[in-house]
């Protein structure tokens, strides 16, 4: 019987998941087929009990449902605890569980890299995964700045990490840092980091991979730093769950090429 994946959240209709899990489906030798579905807040409940009726072979969860969902499986890995939130549900021995490969995703392109201090720009829901992967990595430095001195703070305190007003972020030493907002998806209106931040050398990651070089990423590399799109985090975390539902490697290269040449199509 053909096996059936989701993404769910709100808004979906953009993701470009569905793209590269039914492409590696089908270069695996996979019956089975990937689908976005629109999915409110106040229908969450009710998808996962249709997921367990039915039952659905998997699923990825993106904004606003990461942490509600984290609240309906049976039981979720320590990282995804630690975090307080899911991107995937997968079965194992006829229990629905939780993972968060949001990490390993961010995760993957900094493999044999080291860090002294890293810069954390937002502090909304990847944030947390980002958080976790540094941590991991045992950078030995992590420091949050948002707009909302609030937020910043509340992660801060969480997760053990130092916290600075946004307006002072360029007078952080860092030599990583992430930009963990949506702002480069929004246009060029805004600079996120002041030009004076990318001191000395570094690396620049942006969490944003649509368009997959950022106004942030384009100023970091006039400045001499190395860059990093999201096109690498998108990738990784979707092979990790795909291995996680079939216990097979996602093909990278052809994954990394559908998912440029989608974003160039749109850009055209």
């Amino acid at each position: 019987m053909a096996k059936q994946f989701f993404v769910i959240g709100t808004p979906i209709a953009h993701s470009l998941s569905p793209l590269i899990h039914n492409q590696a489906l089908h270069q695996c030798g996979l019956e089975g087929s990937y689908a976005a579905r629109e999915v409110q807040p106040d229908e969450l409940a009710a998808f996962f009990a249709e997921f367990r009726t039915v039952p659905y072979a998997g699923c990825n969860i993106t904004l606003p449902h990461k942490v509600a969902a984290l609240e309906l499986v049976d039981a979720a890995s320590e990282r995804a605890r630690r975090l307080g939130a899911i991107n995937t549900l997968y079965w194992r021995d006829g229990r629905l569980l939780g993972e968060n490969t949001d990490v390993t995703g961010f995760m993957a392109p900094l493999q044999g890299k080291q860090f002294s201090h890293a810069l954390i720009l937002g502090a909304g829901g990847v944030s947390r995964a980002v958080i976790c992967a540094l941590q991991e990595m045992q950078v030995p430095a992590i420091t949050i700045a948002n707009r909302s001195a609030a937020r910043a703070n509340a992660l801060a305190d969480e997760f053990g990490i130092a916290c600075c007003p946004w307006e002072e972020r360029e007078k952080i030493a860092a030599d990583l840092i992430i930009n963990a907002t949506s702002l480069g998806m929004k246009g060029e209106r805004e600079a996120l980091t002041p030009y004076s931040a990318f001191k000395g050398q570094g690396l620049a990651y942006d969490i944003v991979y649509t368009p997959e070089k950022t106004r942030f990423l384009r100023e970091a590399e006039a400045a001499g730093w190395q860059i990093q799109s999201g096109v690498a985090m998108f990738v990784e975390q979707a092979r990790a769950s795909f291995k996680l539902w079939t216990g097979m490697d996602m093909p990278a290269d052809s994954a990394f090429a559908a998912v440029r040449a989608a974003l160039a199509a749109r850009n055209s």
